[in-house]
């Protein structure tokens, strides 16, 4: 009963703000699944004059046919690009870095949408699925990405602020996979934590934000089944739309 009250609280009780501001002269990349809330952030940094928008996504097809979408609602042609990212593949996020980022003349926002909310168990690059996505592939590619960032932070201006544990999240014969996506929510906050004590001391030009969009209509509970689907819209989730706004806000903040 009270999960249903700060449910209802968190979705009736706090309003998204208005988005405000513009990426003019900013790139922006947005990696994961290319709809939902991904698509529709893609679709607001487009709107607010980012100069460049890429799609990193798995598929090229479905960035390419987002792309069409988003030129047709938003009437500007030769923003966005749509490039390859494999998640949670760690040489994906290698290849990622290495031969296509590198290649930017700046690097305004990292936005990570890629994620995973699963009640199977699998196994991808030796460990549980949700942590390989969420978690690992997550933070490796920000670690990457994270020194192009502060560069074009002080070039262009900008504010700022072990693998034995996995052990027990990889045994299948141990998983909970029903709070699987809670554990990996509190251990991006951890990390999270580490990388500002560890790498971010006080006046530095990034600011790392974790985005908390509430609870959407998106395609991230379709292994769910029909019961969490039917609450979705008893409980009148947000909007994929509204949901973006939330993910722009969080780029904003810096």
């Amino acid at each position: 009963m009270l999960f249903v009250v700060n449910l209802l609280k968190s979705q009736y009780g706090v309003s998204v703000p208005i988005l405000k501001g513009s990426f003019e002269s900013q790139i922006v990349i947005v990696t994961g699944r290319i709809s939902g809330l991904g698509f529709e952030a893609a679709r607001h940094a487009v709107r607010l004059d980012a100069a460049k928008v890429i799609l990193a996504c798995r598929t090229i097809s479905k960035g390419v046919e987002a792309r069409r979408l988003i030129v047709e609602s938003t009437n500007k042609t030769g923003v966005i690009e749509v490039w390859n990212l494999d998640f949670p593949s760690y040489a994906s996020v290698r290849e990622f870095d290495f031969n296509k980022a590198s290649t930017l003349p700046r690097l305004d926002v990292l936005l990570e949408n890629a994620g995973i909310s699963t009640r199977r168990f699998e196994l991808s690059e030796d460990n549980e699925s949700t942590m390989s996505t969420n978690i690992l592939s997550t933070f490796f590619l920000a670690f990457l990405l994270l020194p192009r960032l502060k560069e074009t932070a002080r070039k262009y201006g900008g504010k700022g602020l072990s693998g034995r544990y996995f052990d027990a999240l990889n045994d299948e014969r141990k998983a909970n996979m029903s709070t699987r996506d809670a554990v990996s929510k509190l251990l991006e906050i951890l990390i999270l934590r580490q990388i500002v004590s560890m790498h971010c001391p006080p006046g530095y030009p990034v600011v790392l934000n974790l985005v908390a969009p509430g609870f959407c209509r998106s395609g991230l509970a379709k292994e769910m089944g029909v019961l969490v689907h039917a609450m979705y819209y008893a409980l009148d989730a947000r909007t994929a739309e509204l949901g973006g706004h939330c993910l722009i806000l969080a780029a904003q903040a810096g």
